[in-house]
């Protein structure tokens, strides 16, 4: 396969694989429901039910029981259908509010973490470069006590629309717990992860976010953190990562930093 064609198919496997893990026991459900459909219809094959139901219908033809049979079928096909679609769709919509917090629409931690599981695993595996950022509003509380609860979740729901636009496809964006956010990023080394983190910066930083009576101009600090030989789980990672961050707060806020 050319790089020029992995280019091409790995954002969209990608993209199935961000779906399917979304709506996992919906499609689990459909697919059983799918079994099922085949299983009957295997029975109903091999013990010639069909044949055994034209006879029938033909030796009381008086009754056109072949035409009640018909409409009767192609209406418990329909209502089976029908059923089918909207079993997937309502655990497909339980499954996305168990996983995605509620004001930003993005995952939320108990599914950033599932994420997080999967992606290492993988880094691991197939020994690619895997990356996380970990991104905290700067003076949030201060926001808060200043501007009102209202002014902090309109400031969280921008900075999550800013993250969102900025950064790839195949990467997750986490709501992580308060004002912080967790960006997982997939064969991306710790130098192209820095470059993410500081475009991210660079867009929360020149975007004022308007709130009630006031227009603010906020800022972030970064936490970078990469796999590598010394990594072996996501509690390491994630740790890398905070205390990354923290030097970031140190220096002055506004900024990005790297993990040792």
């Amino acid at each position: 396969m050319t790089s020029f064609t992995r280019k091409m198919l790995e954002p969209l496997f990608y993209s199935f694989l961000h779906w399917y893990r979304e709506n996992r026991q919906a499609t689990h459900d459909l697919i059983v429901l799918f079994i099922l459909s085949i299983l009957t219809y295997s029975i109903i094959v091999r013990n010639d039910l069909m044949d055994r139901l034209y006879a029938y219908t033909r030796q009381y033809e008086e009754l056109e029981l072949d035409e009640i049979v018909l409409t009767l079928g192609v209406v418990s096909f329909l209502y089976g259908s029908v059923f089918a679609v909207r079993r997937w769709r309502e655990a497909a919509s339980r499954l996305k509010q168990a996983n995605t917090d509620n004001l930003t629409n993005l995952f939320n931690r108990h599914k950033g973490w599932e994420i997080l599981e999967y992606e290492i695993s993988r880094a691991k595996r197939y020994q690619r470069p895997f990356s996380i950022i970990l991104l905290d509003i700067d003076s949030f509380k201060s926001i808060n006590d200043t501007y009102g609860h209202l002014a902090g979740d309109l400031i969280l729901k921008a900075v999550a629309e800013m993250a969102s636009e900025t950064v790839r496809a195949v990467d997750n964006l986490i709501r992580w717990g308060g004002e912080e956010f967790v960006v997982l990023l997939p064969d991306t080394d710790l130098d192209a992860a820095m470059q993410v983190a500081e475009r991210l910066r660079e867009v929360i930083a020149k975007v004022p976010i308007h709130v009630p009576n006031a227009e603010l101009n906020i800022t972030a600090s970064f936490g970078v953190a990469g796999t590598d030989e010394n990594t072996p789980d996501i509690e390491t990672l994630l740790a890398r990562a905070d205390q990354a961050m923290y030097i970031a707060k140190y220096l002055g806020r506004n900024r990005v930093a790297r993990s040792k």
